[in-house]
């Protein structure tokens, strides 16, 4: 009847909105996001359901088939976007616990769905709520999963922040080179390397010429792009076993392992050369 229709409706479209809000939430943490109509769609559906059965009621058996297939659509879609940048930057373990709960509960709500299909429950056990040993399961399955992906999710978050706060740690804010901490890092490991034998190092030293009267004569916004530029000219021409760093205001160091005196020679003219054609660039 209505009286019991109307909680299962509400209950059905607020789990509905649980799971989209859960994917929205790890979409925005990963950079994807899903297209409105995969949200509309199963909300549409279940809306529509509930509106029937507290219109003219409903078989309980396509109530929860309907019910159950938007639940697994909307955990599918969610596993799809997530997956793989999930994977990928915090490592399979990490991506295993987030998207295993998600996972467990499509499966969980495709069974169910398949299940009221086939007419296996009677219509007492159709609820979730019904006292029977697999709704039981079902339910201790479903709480256990969700405090799993939270701390997941709390988890992945303490990471990205201290992934982010060694970044900033090593790295300048303005041009994003490595900054004097990196630089001098790099510089002791390798002398104990060459105390060991490897083959000796330079450090070439890079200062841009009257710096101070850009910042005088155009602002500190446009010294500001100046050095950026600086920068990427640098990175550009530098070997991809260099380090470029920024140890000063307009002052920037490379460091070159495994070369000897000549070859930081040949390498500081590319450098140069490399500064001077993109100071050349409009």
């Amino acid at each position: 009847g209505p009286r019991q229709a109307l909680p299962i409706a509400v209950g059905n479209l607020a789990m509905l909105l649980g799971f989209i809000c859960v994917g929205r939430g790890l979409g925005l943490f990963i950079g994807r996001s899903a297209k409105p109509w995969t949200d509309a769609v199963p909300v549409g559906l279940v809306a529509l359901i509930s509106a029937i059965d507290l219109a003219v009621g409903l078989n309980p058996y396509a109530r929860a088939t309907v019910a159950s297939a938007c639940f697994t659509a909307v955990l599918v879609r969610d596993l799809r976007l997530s997956a793989r940048p999930v994977g990928a930057e915090f490592g399979v373990v990490a991506g295993l616990l987030v998207n295993g709960p998600m996972l467990f509960t499509a499966l969980l709500f495709a069974w169910r769905s398949v299940a009221s299909a086939w007419r296996y429950p009677t219509e007492e056990q159709m609820l979730l709520t019904a006292p029977t040993a697999l709704n039981t399961v079902a339910l201790f399955a479903l709480t256990t999963m969700a405090t799993l992906f939270n701390l997941s999710l709390a988890y992945l978050v303490v990471m990205r922040l201290v992934r982010q706060l060694h970044h900033l740690s090593r790295h300048d804010s303005l041009t994003g080179l490595m900054n004097r901490r990196a630089l001098l890092s790099a510089l002791n490991a390798e002398q104990r390397r060459v105390r060991r034998g490897a083959p000796a190092w330079a450090l070439l030293l890079v200062d841009i010429d009257h710096f101070k009267r850009v910042n005088d004569t155009h602002g500190h916004a446009v010294g500001d792009q100046v050095l950026c530029r600086v920068a990427r000219a640098l990175q550009q021409s530098a070997r991809e076993v260099d380090l470029v760093a920024r140890v000063g205001g307009e002052e920037f160091c490379v460091f070159a392992p495994m070369t000897p005196p000549h070859g930081a020679a040949l390498l500081a003219e590319r450098l140069r050369q490399g500064v001077e054609t993109s100071a050349g660039e409009t």
